[in-house]
């Protein structure tokens, strides 16, 4: 009986043990996976632990049908991508070293500051470049303003009945792309940013489109 009572209580012993072990083990755990506020600007101090959603900035793809050039000076050339952003592969790379005018693209949509084209064509010799569909970084284009008189109105939005936010000279070489829309595109220029109409652009280094 006294040896059947110590098995007994050996037994519950080394339960008792399993269970302390165990009980550590998940503590263990639980202290390194539980996120802390310390370091961490993603959590608020004095809160419980918990994470700050930021929203994403999302855009719309808008199709546009417009003409441009490009005015990257990159001597490896401007990357196009799969997709509108720096995470998406590169396709393809535009030469930026012709000699008689630079390359001439045809974009068809906009997401945000990424455009995207359909061809690409060296306008000196009509020898394609691109040929397909592809992302290109507005900013690295370009077009220029159609001689329409002295100067050309650049609008706060893509219509006519919008506010004029200011003018540009009908001589200027070179407006920067910045997106899209239909047959608008939007520039900046200086301190002005805003809407071409589509009879004032020019999206040709060849012609001054008059």
């Amino acid at each position: 009986m006294l040896f059947d009572k110590n098995k007994e209580n050996l037994r519950f012993l080394g339960l008792a043990l399993l269970i302390s072990v165990g009980t550590a083990a998940c503590s263990s755990n639980l202290a390194v996976n539980l996120p802390t506020t310390e370091g961490n600007n993603n959590y608020k101090q004095g809160h419980t632990a918990r994470p700050i959603i930021s929203r994403k900035q999302t855009f719309t793809k808008r199709a546009c049908n417009i003409g441009a050039y490009v005015i990257d000076e990159d001597p490896q050339g401007l990357n196009v991508r799969s997709g509108p952003g720096t995470n998406y592969k590169v396709i393809a790379k535009l030469p930026t070293d012709i000699d008689i005018a630079e390359v001439e693209v045809r974009i068809a949509a906009s997401v945000g500051n990424w455009v995207m084209i359909t061809q690409a064509i060296d306008p000196g010799t009509d020898q394609i470049k691109f040929q397909g569909r592809g992302w290109v970084y507005a900013p690295l284009l370009g077009t220029s303003p159609a001689f329409r008189g002295q100067y050309i109105s650049v609008y706060a939005n893509p219509r006519k009945n919008s506010r004029k936010v200011g003018k540009i000279p009908s001589n200027t070489v070179t407006l920067k792309l910045n997106t899209c829309s239909g047959e608008w595109v939007k520039i900046e220029h200086k301190s002005i940013k805003g809407w071409l109409a589509p009879e004032n652009q020019c999206p040709t280094l060849i012609t001054n489109c008059s």
